[in-house]
């Protein structure tokens, strides 16, 4: 009903028929990225021995809190699996096959919000650990992982679309563009995975100049590969200029931390919060997130500037 089917251990996209629509009576097809993540939920649903039972069990709210039981300690997933499961039995209301939908008298597990804005004297720690790389019993310049955190930062987007960036999505002009009161050096065009949101992204000359910093660094190793970021020729023949993958850097980030003093306090995904937060501190109200609902976009800014205002009225007496 997804559009997928499992080919050993790996969820494949098939070429069935998609079904499933985005919310009840939305009539829209759900997204590629969201499909995938339901068909490897039900993956993992269907691999526990407590899920065999049928739709019409008549303790069926006790088989699917027994199903869920086991990420009861990981909240996130845990909503995810419910979100897949309600799908399930939303599309067997609409069959005919049961008359009610269980899931709804299933609760969500409470996910603690994090809200952890990483300070600037930290982060120039953690990037400069990250300028020195320890690999293969040699030490090497790694200024371009330092360079690749700067880079989500300065974008303020979810890893997956920094790492599926390529060279030709940006545009640096030859002179500085003016706008309304500020200069434009170039500009980003992408498309956010989760929800194929475009964003076009006017650069400022530090983020241009970062851009551009990449490409001559792929032109030092005589890479040409279209991805933007690509490991270095000291790699091993099976990595060395291929695209770079969110988990390399997700480790060097951790263990950068580790030897900073900073343990688990920072995560590389507290860079996006790090990026929008300054950036609406900074120029108000914007889309650099790529949000469709004002709620997201309250999520991703930890600070709230205050509320500017001018005395214009003069006294009444003398």
């Amino acid at each position: 009903m997804l559009g997928h089917c499992v080919v050993g251990t790996k969820v494949k996209w098939s070429t069935c028929q998609v079904l499933s629509l985005r919310g009840p009576n939305k009539g829209r097809p759900i997204a590629l990225p969201t499909r995938i993540d339901y068909a490897n939920d039900a993956k993992q649903l269907e691999e526990q021995e407590s899920a065999d039972f049928l739709l019409t069990d008549p303790d069926i709210l006790r088989r699917i809190r027994q199903l869920l039981s086991p990420w009861m300690q990981k909240p996130t997933h845990y909503n995810g699996l419910r979100n897949t499961l309600n799908r399930v039995f939303l599309h067997a209301v609409q069959e005919g096959l049961i008359d009610r939908n269980p899931m709804v008298d299933i609760r969500k597990a409470t996910e603690s919000k994090r809200e952890v804005l990483i300070p600037d004297d930290a982060y120039k720690e953690i990037t400069a650990a990250l300028c020195i790389h320890k690999i293969n019993k040699q030490t090497r310049d790694g200024t371009w992982r330092a360079k690749i955190c700067d880079l989500m930062y300065m974008l303020s987007q979810q890893p997956i679309d920094i790492f599926d960036l390529k060279q030709n999505q940006a545009e640096i002009f030859m002179e500085p563009v003016e706008r309304d009161g500020y200069s434009v050096y170039g500009l980003v065009r992408f498309e956010r995975h989760k929800t194929r949101v475009g964003i076009e992204l006017e650069m400022n000359k530090e983020l241009a100049e970062l851009w551009q910093w990449f490409i001559e660094f792929k032109r030092s190793q005589n890479i040409t590969s279209e991805y933007l970021l690509v490991y270095p020729m000291y790699f091993d023949v099976r990595s060395r200029a291929q695209k770079v993958q969110h988990r390399t850097i997700q480790a060097a980030w951790r263990k950068a931390c580790k030897e900073t003093g900073y343990g688990d306090q920072y995560q590389l995904r507290d860079l996006r919060k790090k990026g929008l937060t300054e950036e609406y501190l900074e120029q108000g109200e914007n889309d650099k997130g790529g949000h469709e609902t004002e709620a997201m976009r309250k999520h991703y800014r930890l600070i709230k500037p205050p509320k500017r205002a001018r005395t214009t009225i003069r006294f009444t007496r003398d």
